[in-house]
């Protein structure tokens, strides 16, 4: 039997691997102009906001619950901030509503705290040992239909944005899709991760020295932001150069082989702006430093809690030219140091120490973060003060970088037209005063890089291409190279596109 809840009415949901959550049912408005209709699902739903987190679900109906106080009074006991803020936040709602008449509400489903007899506690045994029997009338009452369910009858649109109680990547980085995924939680009672963690760096990487001379550690401490390929890579060598870390990833699971070895892990990023001098931020792009930035319990909320003083910032992350420098300018005027300096290179580069940072910014800071950079890169060049410097720079010598990759790649394909051998062709480039002769060689090996590498590739000659746009310069022959290495990045064995695009053919 379906129930009626109307918008505004505070309930408890049930999301499969997660304790009952509290929130509240508001206008389905924002997913109707996404062209989602109650007609495409197989039972009712409801948009639900999930209270400590600002975000949204599309729910079924059979897996709500109207709010109570014996609901609320049972609820488990889970050591997680975001959990609390969100208990905090019914509470709050619900004396607010106590406040005005009180209507008895008949016929709108059941509730899980008075009708089967069951603590909330008792349905997340995730969460707590001591809660391991589940009443069998409850469970019944809680069925998780499963999106593979029913998305399959979806219309095929849909399905690509879409899938109901499975994160998709790009909605989350939107921030429109409810997660746990940004809030550490702690191990006996945590909240069952996202499916989608990658860890590369196992503890006995931490046992290898960097082929580095003996690098002393700055007493400063320093936090870092962002565990993907580069990020992992980079904190391991900061670790193993004695430097102190203290570490904050939306994935917390990928914080644990860092924890192992002697990082720290913070609950928030504003966690960072309280317990370090130096933070490094290592991510994806502009929309997810925005994100940890304005996010919250972001950066900025830590500035504005813990205040401005003796801090700094760098970021690594590859931007686009005008959030480098809103970014810049947003610390700056709030007293911080900051530092623009993108990291290029590859994840081997990486894991050895031996990428190339360009650095723009703060030089008096740039004197602070030598021991980080001397475990982190090979080759780091000062560029000069004004900051989004160094951002430009690092799209030039990736114009030169992939333009050269592509045109070896075109010459290798060439050669075989030719019926020359790879290793005359090869003498002759060795003859050239070069510092690409690996990457020669690689190409006419047709040992091209990985799907990551040309990813990143795309990206950075995609920014060459948007800034060139700006200054109305044509750029052919980076526009020709974008072209031929999203081809490749296509044609990569570890592309996942490509893996999908095969399996339906």
């Amino acid at each position: 039997m379906s129930k009626d809840f109307g918008v505004g009415e505070l309930v408890w949901v049930k999301i499969k691997k997660y304790p009952f959550w509290p929130g509240k049912i508001v206008d389905s408005e924002y997913f109707a102009e996404l062209g989602f209709k109650q007609s495409i699902f197989k039972v009712l739903h409801y948009h639900v906001l999930i209270f400590g987190s600002n975000k949204f679900s599309y729910v079924p109906d059979d897996e709500i619950f109207l709010h109570t106080k014996k609901m609320l009074q049972s609820c488990p006991k889970i050591k997680s901030a975001i959990y609390q803020k969100a208990v905090d936040e019914i509470r709050k709602e619900s004396s607010v509503l106590q406040k005005g008449k009180k209507k008895e509400r008949k016929g709108k489903g059941n509730n899980i705290g008075e009708e089967s007899g069951v603590k909330l506690s008792e349905e997340s045994p995730s969460c707590t040992k001591n809660s391991q029997r589940v009443n069998k009338k409850l469970e019944s009452k809680v069925k998780y239909e499963t999106a593979k369910r029913y998305i399959p009858k979806l219309p095929r649109k849909v399905q690509k944005q879409f899938a109901v109680h499975k994160l998709n990547i790009d909605e989350l980085k939107r921030g429109n899709i409810f997660s746990f995924e940004n809030e550490p939680q702690n191990k006996k009672t945590s909240v069952p991760e996202s499916p989608f963690v990658a860890v590369e760096i196992s503890l006995k990487d931490f046992s290898c020295p960097l082929n580095k001379p003996d690098i002393k550690a700055t007493s400063k401490k320093i936090g870092f932001i962002g565990l993907g390929v580069m990020g992992q890579r980079i904190v391991k060598n900061l670790i193993i150069t004695g430097h102190k870390v203290t570490i904050w990833n939306r994935s917390s699971m990928k914080c644990e082989i860092f924890v192992k070895a002697g990082a720290v892990q913070a609950c928030t990023p504003a966690d960072l702006v309280e317990k370090c001098d130096i933070i490094f931020s290592c991510l994806s792009g502009s929309e997810a430093v925005r994100s940890v930035f304005s996010g919250t319990d972001g950066i900025l909320s830590g500035m504005n809690k813990f205040g401005n003083s003796n801090k700094s910032y760098v970021e690594l992350s590859t931007l686009d030219i005008m959030t480098s420098e809103e970014l810049g300018s947003k610390f700056t005027q709030r007293g911080w140091r900051y530092l623009d300096a993108p990291v290029s290179g590859s994840k081997e580069e990486a894991n050895s120490g031996a990428l190339i940072i360009p650095v723009s910014g703060d030089v008096e800071l740039f004197r602070d973060c030598e021991t980080c950079f001397a475990a982190m890169a090979k080759h780091v060049r000062y560029v000069n003060t004004e900051i989004g410097s160094a951002t430009k720079m690092n799209i030039l010598t990736n114009i030169h970088t992939s333009t050269t990759f592509a045109t070896l790649s075109e010459a290798s394909g060439l050669l075989k037209k030719f019926n020359f051998l790879s290793p005359r062709f090869m003498e002759l480039l060795n003859a050239i005063p070069t510092s690409l002769h690996l990457e020669s060689h690689r190409a006419l090996l047709k040992n091209f890089s990985s799907y990551n590498g040309l990813a990143y590739q795309e990206k950075i000659l995609n920014l060459a291409v948007s800034s060139a746009n700006l200054f109305n310069e044509p750029l052919f022959v980076t526009r020709a190279a974008h072209e031929y290495i999203k081809k490749a990045k296509f044609l990569a064995p570890d592309n996942p596109d490509r893996s999908r695009s095969s399996s339906r053919n």
